[in-house]
């Protein structure tokens, strides 16, 4: 069984031959035909995104959870967490084409940028400090 990231990987190397003047049968290998510059230009810059985040702000609230919880209750306070965080991915996976349709893209993302403030502010003043603390 392929690991995601190594099927990412996989998926980016082939986007990237696809891309480059190779012949057809490569391209239909992977699954991508017809690709051109542009939709290579957009698919890098995904990835660069998807590992800068990775690198960066995605594991921060999973490391954040582990150990502002003690010991007795982490178990269930990380699953808690973690169920959390996925429905609310799922819902915003659901929700977020029909505001496209309904408002349009500037106001969604005027939207987002508002929820994204009020989250520096909740982070800065509520969420605690874990440097030098002991598990």
């Amino acid at each position: 069984m392929i690991s995601c990231p190594s099927s990412c990987v996989w998926d980016a190397g082939c986007a990237s031959e696809c891309s480059a003047e190779t012949d057809d049968y490569l391209c239909t290998c992977c699954g991508i035909s017809g690709i051109n510059f542009q939709k290579s230009v957009i698919l890098t810059a995904l990835f660069i995104y998807i590992g800068g985040y990775q690198i960066g702000f995605g594991p921060i609230s999973w490391l954040l959870i582990s150990e502002i919880f003690p010991l007795e209750v982490r178990g269930k306070a990380v699953s808690i967490a973690v169920v959390t965080n996925f429905f609310w991915n799922t819902i915003m996976t659901f929700i977020f084409p029909i505001e496209l349709n309904l408002i349009g893209q500037s106001l969604t993302f005027f939207i987002y940028a508002i929820i994204l403030i009020f989250s520096i502010n909740f982070i800065y003043h509520r969420v605690p400090e874990t440097k030098g603390l002991t598990l």
